[in-house]
């Protein structure tokens, strides 16, 4: 799934932004530490459409037990059900 609307951009960064906090790290560390490109992820997540997918192989590097969920108009980072 591809998320096209800047509030679901904005929102998604949030959940990622605060998930990246709570594992002590940032975009420009993760993205070194696991051999993704800065700067094609940075515009990923700022300017084009945001993949699924995608924030969901990053969250699942750091944490295999969680995932990107969508609840109540709220994107979040939680564990799976």
């Amino acid at each position: 799934m591809v998320y096209t609307s800047s509030e679901d951009k904005i929102e998604i960064r949030k959940a990622l932004n605060m998930f990246f906090i709570e594992h002590n790290t940032n975009l420009r560390a993760f993205c070194l530490k696991y051999g993704y490109s800065y700067a094609m992820v940075y515009q990923r997540l700022t300017t084009n459409n945001i993949s699924h997918d995608l924030v969901n192989e990053m969250v699942h590097k750091l944490d295999k037990k969680r995932s990107l969920q969508k609840l109540h108009k709220t994107f979040v980072i939680s564990r799976t059900i």
